[in-house]
């Protein structure tokens, strides 16, 4: 036996989800962490850095890319040039991360090269 409500109503809202990209400065927005000591980095002529994230139009509207806290960790690097993840921190929003944002890093020693190494020779005059 079913029993119906004529007094009941029933409303749905369905809203699709889309992808949106946030475009990050590189200079300013993203953290470069666990550089070692003596060591210097690079990113090339890389100026910006685009992430991009799916979800519901409304949770999208909410994120701002000073919630994002991009991070590149360069702990136990050395020199060399490496296309390294940049770690995304996903906003509260109901929102996930599509795809992996990558960054051609190059790592330096600061280090003038040893003179001690250097064989000289003296003429006597």
């Amino acid at each position: 036996r079913v029993l119906f409500r004529s007094d009941l109503t029933v409303s749905l809202t369905l809203e699709e989800k889309i992808t949106r990209d946030f475009t990050l400065m590189v200079q300013d927005q993203v953290l470069f962490d666990g550089l070692g000591e003596n060591l210097e980095y690079s990113y090339g002529n890389v100026t910006t850095l685009t992430v991009t994230l799916y979800g519901l139009k409304a949770d999208l509207d909410q994120v701002m890319t000073s919630d994002l806290h991009p991070t590149v960790d360069l702990t136990d690097l050395t020199e060399g040039t490496y296309m390294l993840d940049v770690q995304i921190q996903e906003p509260e929003a109901d929102v996930v991360l599509q795809g992996q944002p990558k960054l051609e890093v190059t790592i330096y020693s600061t280090l003038e090269p040893d003179s001690s190494t250097e064989t000289t020779t003296q003429e006597d005059g």
